[in-house]
């Protein structure tokens, strides 16, 4: 069990998202921060409103407009620059927590901190274990640099705190390396396999859509690569949607690797 353990706390385990994933998971967290941001900070402003509120409506704004350009650049940046994305997007959420924690210095309400699990769990699912440990390292550096600007807490309760979110980060990692190990079988397009005899005939084109739609491309992205219309494109996908009776894109790859299509 120990070795087992090891293993999934390992940087290097290989269980990860598939690009199409990180791309659908990336907007849907970049929508989460919009409403259950602007919530929670919308009813601390009501219940607790800071003495430095012009601070407030800046980071507002920050958040909207960074979480904007996450979520269009989602859409359309290469693959292998994906992660690199999603990772800005996590840190920054982390110190844009902190920014708000400096706003309402000296007394910053201690519910703050626990919200910043949720910024765990988002780098816990792109990056694994590596997520895990610059997730809390960016704790530490972020409460205890706050902490030394501005002394609002005994440092006892820093130092539980940092241990609180270490716990919380190893006990998030080893949830999703385990989810995500046990749902790869299922996920993993098979190259090796001959051809299914129940696979649809599809052309060479709509061959050519798939293999990209695998590869992560939006409907732009393959657009721009194969000179073709975005309507065009729209309408190759939605024609494979349909043959491989598959609800969505992430679907299609599922059902197009187990036909060996791919």
């Amino acid at each position: 069990m120990a070795g087992q353990l090891v293993r999934l706390l390992s940087p290097a385990s290989p269980a990860r998202l598939s690009i199409p994933q990180v791309r659908y998971l990336g907007r849907i967290y970049a929508a989460f921060r919009w409403a259950a941001g602007f919530g929670v900070v919308g009813l601390l402003a009501a219940l607790s409103p800071p003495s430095r509120s012009f601070w407030l409506a800046i980071l507002i704004v920050w958040v909207a407009a960074y979480n904007g350009v996450v979520s269009l650049a989602l859409n359309r940046v290469e693959n292998n620059a994906v992660l690199v994305l999603v990772r800005l997007a996590g840190i920054t959420d982390g110190v844009s927590l902190f920014l708000l924690l400096a706003i309402y210095v000296p007394g910053p309400p201690a519910v703050l901190l626990a919200i910043y699990p949720c910024v765990l769990i988002e780098m816990v699912t792109f990056d694994g274990a590596i997520g895990g440990l610059y997730g809390v390292l960016l704790f530490v550096a972020g409460f205890s640099g706050l902490q030394l600007l501005h002394p609002a807490y005994p440092w006892s309760q820093v130092v539980l705190w940092c241990a609180v979110m270490a716990v919380a980060g190893t006990s998030l990692t080893i949830t999703s390396q385990v989810m995500l190990r046990s749902a790869a079988p299922n996920i993993v397009p098979s190259v090796n396999e001959p051809r299914s005899p129940a696979a649809p005939r599809l052309s060479a084109r709509e061959l050519e859509v798939l293999r990209l739609v695998a590869e992560g491309y939006s409907n732009a992205m393959i657009a721009s690569r194969l000179n073709l219309s975005e309507n065009t494109i729209k309408g190759h996908v939605e024609t494979l949607l349909t043959r491989l009776n598959a609800r969505n894109r992430a679907e299609a790859v599922a059902a197009a690797g187990r036909l060996a299509l791919l």
